[in-house]
C-alpha cells in the first residue's frame, strides 16, 4: 500500500499530549494518504493500549527510552510514505497544516526539510528557523536575540507572513522531510540522546545540498518540553552532552573547548549563588560533566 506522509510521533510519558497530537493528525483534511507512527519510548502510562485498533495508528513499543533521535528512527524504520512528518508529542496541527507542508514540498523538490510556523498556545511564535548554533549565534542570542523574539514588533512582523521562504536552519518540533532525503543522508544521529539533533541534521542537509523552507500557512501548537519537563534537572545535563558534542563535531575542539569552559564557569556561578537544591540537583552535575573526558560523558539521561 501507498502512502502520501508517515506522521511519527514519539511518546515518553505523555500519554494524553500524544492521543491529542494523533487526532489533530486523523483530523486534518488532506488529499493524500496518511499513516500516524507513535513510537512508546519505554513508558509506563497506557499510550500503546489507548492506541490499539484506531485505524490508520501504528505504535511501536520500544522496551527502553532511546532518546528522541532514537525514537523517531524507529519509526522512520517502519515509515512507508513519500513524505515523513516527524511531530512532538506535544504538539498539534491546527486545520489545513498537513496540506499546506505537502503541497510546499510538492513545488519545492530541491528543500531537503520542511517546517511550519510554530506558536505556544497562546499564539507567540517560537523562533524555529535560521538559528544554527556556533560561538557567534549563541552570542548574538543571548545580547540580541531572545529580546528581539520577545519584542511585540518582532512578533508582529512574524505574524504577518504568508508565503514561504527558503530558511538556514528548521527546528524539529515538526518537520517533513522526504523520505528520499533520508535514504541519501542517512537517520537521524543518536549520539545526541536529546537536543541538538535538528542542528546536526541541518549540517547533513546543507552539505548534501539541500535547503530548508518555512511554510507560514500551516500553523503547529506547540506547548515544549513535556517529556523532558518531567526530569528537569537531568534534561538540563541532557543538554550540555548534547551541545557539547554538537560543536566537538562541526565546530572543532577549540570551539568544544570553550563551550566546556564556559559551561563550567556557569556551573561554578551557580553554586556559588544558587540555593541547595540547585547546587546538588542542578550545577553540581553540570560541573561534573564539564570535568569528565568526552569518552565518558555519552549515553542516555532521560
Amino acid at each position: 500500500m501507498s502512502v502520501d506522509v508517515s506522521v511519527i510521533i514519539v511518546n515518553w510519558n505523555t500519554r494524553e499530549l500524544t492521543l491529542e497530537a494523533v487526532d489533530s493528525v486523523l483530523g486534518q483534511q488532506f488529499d493524500g494518504t496518511v499513516e500516524v507512527i507513535v513510537v512508546d519510548n519505554g513508558s509506563a502510562d497506557g499510550t500503546v493500549e489507548a492506541l490499539a485498533g484506531r485505524p490508520g495508528v501504528r505504535t511501536i513499543a520500544s522496551p527502553i527510552n532511546s532518546g528522541y533521535a532514537g525514537g523517531n528512527n524507529l519509526g522512520l524504520a517502519r515509515a512507508r510514505g513519500e513524505y515523513t512528518l516527524l511531530l512532538n508529542s506535544d504538539a498539534v496541527l491546527t486545520p489545513g497544516a498537513l496540506q499546506a507542508l505537502v503541497d510546499d514540498a510538492r513545488a519545492h523538490p530541491e528543500a531537503g526539510a520542511i517546517g511550519p510556523r510554530v506558536v505556544y498556545p497562546d499564539g507567540r511564535v517560537q523562533y524555529t528557523w535560521d538559528y544554527l548554533p556556533s560561538l557567534g549565534a549563541e552570542l548574538w542570542l543571548v545580547l540580541v536575540g531572545r529580546r528581539r523574539i520577545g519584542s511585540p514588533a518582532w512578533q508582529a512582523e512574524v505574524l504577518s507572513w504568508r508565503e514561504s521562504r527558503p530558511v538556514r536552519a528548521i527546528s524539529l518540533a515538526c518537520l517533513m522531510v522526504p523520505s528520499r532525503v533520508w535514504r541519501r543522508i542517512g537517520l537521524l544521529a543518536t549520539e545526541p540522546f536529546l537536543y541538538f539533533e535538528e542542528a546536526d541534521l541541518t549540517v547533513r542537509l546543507i552539505a548534501a545540498g539541500y535547503g530548508m523552507r518555512l511554510v507560514p500557512e500551516s500553523k503547529v501548537i506547540h506547548r515544549e518540553a513535556q517529556s523532558t519537563g518531567q526530569v528537569p534537572h537531568r534534561r538540563r545535563v541532557a543538554h550540555y552532552r548534547s551541545r557539547l558534542w554538537y560543536y566537538e563535531t562541526h565546530r572543532g575542539r577549540l570551539a568544544a573547548g570553550l563551550i566546556r569552559f564556559l559551561s563550567r564557569a556557569r556551573a561554578c556561578l551557580g553554586l556559588a549563588l544558587g540555593g541547595a537544591e540547585a547546587k546538588e540537583s542542578l550545577w553540581r552535575p553540570i560541573l561534573a560533566q564539564a570535568r569528565r573526558p568526552a569518552e565518558a560523558r555519552r549515553g542516555p539521561t532521560v
